[in-house]
């Protein structure tokens, strides 16, 4: 049998790390249109509180694997040197107001679609057409042109590089801290045990994340 390359690795991480995220995400319901759906007909906040809680984790360990190294910022679109504050508003407006309306966010989609949803294959379907066009197709040049307007500038380095002593703090939060709260209540609304989420919550942090906060 032969080894497999990095090629291979990335592709068999990918099915693994897909196929645990489709289980996960198909028995929780992991959707962040169906937390602010949830908060907002007063069902609770277990939902948003988890999405919220996997972003927290999210966010610090990517700059985390720039600052390490392990992620090249200049080899991905979701880095760029300038960003356009205007152009960012109307997307995530126009985001937001498609999620609503197709009833969950791309994630949830995609999750559905391998249920036999045909709805969620025809949102599929029209996001990935609308992204082909803005990137590549008809709206490509006029996309460039309005990203040049109202433009900031961006840090191409990690945000840790910036304030050093903060690294810790941005990466590991402390026990006392959202990071916990996010993590025990994503547990409690899974596992549907208050005390043992949030005992596990703030073991698996404190222990495996943050051991400066032992």
């Amino acid at each position: 049998m032969e080894e497999l390359d990095v090629r291979g690795w990335f592709v068999l991480t990918g099915l693994i790390v897909g196929l645990l995220y489709g289980v996960i995400a198909q028995s929780t319901a992991f959707c962040v249109r169906r937390g602010i759906s949830d908060l907002a007909e007063g069902k609770g906040s277990a939902t948003l509180t988890a999405w919220l809680g996997a972003l927290l984790i999210a966010l610090p360990m990517t700059q985390w694997m720039l600052l390490d190294g392990h992620l090249d910022g200049s080899q991905t679109v979701y880095f760029p040197e300038s960003l356009s504050w205007w152009t960012t508003l109307m997307g995530a407006g126009i985001f937001g107001a498609g999620m609503m309306l197709t009833r969950g966010c791309p994630a949830r989609l995609v999750v559905l679609s391998g249920s036999g949803n045909l709805r969620a294959w025809f949102g599929l379907f029209v996001i990935g057409l609308s992204a082909y066009a803005t990137f590549k197709g008809l709206m490509a040049e006029t996309r460039v042109q309005w990203q040049q307007t109202g433009a900031l500038q961006l840090p191409t380095e990690s945000i840790l590089l910036l304030v050093p002593s903060l690294a810790w703090v941005a990466i590991c939060g402390c026990h006392r801290s959202h990071w916990c709260f996010c993590i025990s209540s994503w547990i409690e609304s899974t596992s549907g045990g208050r005390s043992f989420g949030r005992s596990f919550g703030c073991w698996f942090l404190v222990d495996h994340i943050c051991p400066r906060c032992r």
